[in-house]
């Protein structure tokens, strides 16, 4: 599948979901070519992940199936690329998911969030939405 690197607009229009609070300041910062590379040749490393939190222990098979979002965060004075993988593009315009973070309340293990660190070039987080 594809992915897009979001502009800087959308990691301060989000900054609240981003940081996972609303007291942490969220900036963005700009990645380079091989920021974006080392996350793609290391998406690997996602299926070994699994989701923290109550009820059975949930993973992503494959994220390359995925469309996937990225958006360079600082918080903490830490670079992240927050990820937000989907599994089919929404909407009516087909290219509107490469410009706009795209928002979902349910939809299980076709909807998940993860974070990466491209100085260690591990990932973290993983989050799996609910099944409404």
């Amino acid at each position: 599948m594809e992915y897009a690197l979001l502009p800087a607009s959308e990691a301060i229009a989000n900054a609240k979901l981003l940081s996972g609070t609303s007291k942490a300041q969220v900036q963005s910062w700009e990645p380079t070519v091989a920021d974006i590379e080392g996350l793609e040749s290391n998406l690997s490393q996602v299926p070994s992940l699994v989701e923290e939190g109550p009820g059975p222990a949930r993973h992503i098979d494959d994220p390359h199936r995925y469309l996937r979002q990225y958006i360079a965060i600082e918080q903490g004075g830490k670079q992240r690329i927050y990820i937000n993988a989907f599994c089919a593009s929404q909407g009516s315009d087909p290219n509107e998911w490469r410009k706009h973070l795209v928002l979902a309340l349910d939809g299980g293990t076709c909807f998940w969030q993860a974070l990466y660190d491209p100085s260690t070039q591990k990932f973290s987080d993983l989050r799996i939405n609910g099944v409404g």
